[in-house]
């Protein structure tokens, strides 16, 4: 990926962490560090975005952007990176866009259905498939295979010769240990 669409994804980590914790620096900083670790940014990577995401805090907390939606976090300025998006990016940049923030939100346990609405919102706005979107988000989301969503769009990968399901799809493979999901 290249550098364009980690600012992107910087900005609306602000938008949302800015919403959740209305401001507090150390908390948002914290969330964001933890997931560039999580996703093995180099340190010197790692502090380059932090950075940026420091300074579109303080363009948020500087700036008053109205909300355009009913949704509180969708204001005129996630408008207008939408339109700068749509412009910009190609459909599968937007998908892994719109699937980081879930994971994101997922992993820093915003449980506001806020912030799930506004994911929606710009997958909307992405002209992304609201139904498979929908699906993608709640597989990313998932803990555990009863919280995969019932579609014939997983694929299962594991060493059971006997797996049976009624809506997943199934590859055998007699080395791996475990059990992999993939939703294509």
């Amino acid at each position: 990926m290249n550098d364009s669409i980690f600012r992107v994804l910087m900005q609306f980590f602000a938008t949302i962490v800015n919403y959740e914790n209305r401001g507090n620096k150390d908390i948002a900083r914290g969330i964001v560090k933890s997931y560039l670790y999580e996703k093995e940014f180099s340190d010197e990577h790692s502090d380059y975005y932090v950075s940026l995401f420091d300074e579109y805090m303080e363009d948020q907390l500087r700036v008053k952007s109205y909300p355009f939606t009913e949704n509180p976090i969708f204001t005129e300025h996630t408008l207008h990176l939408c339109r700068q998006i749509n412009l910009e990016f190609e459909q599968n940049q937007k998908v892994w866009l719109l699937l980081q923030l879930t994971e994101f939100i997922g992993d820093a346990f915003f449980q506001n259905e806020v912030y799930h609405k506004f994911v929606s919102l710009l997958a909307y706005h992405f002209n992304v498939d609201q139904t498979e979107f929908d699906y993608a988000q709640q597989f990313v989301l998932s803990a555990n295979e009863g919280e995969i969503p019932l579609v014939d769009k997983v694929l299962v990968v594991d060493s059971d010769a006997n797996f049976s399901h009624p809506y997943f799809k199934h590859h055998y493979n007699e080395k791996l240990k475990g059990r992999v999901y993939l939703i294509h």
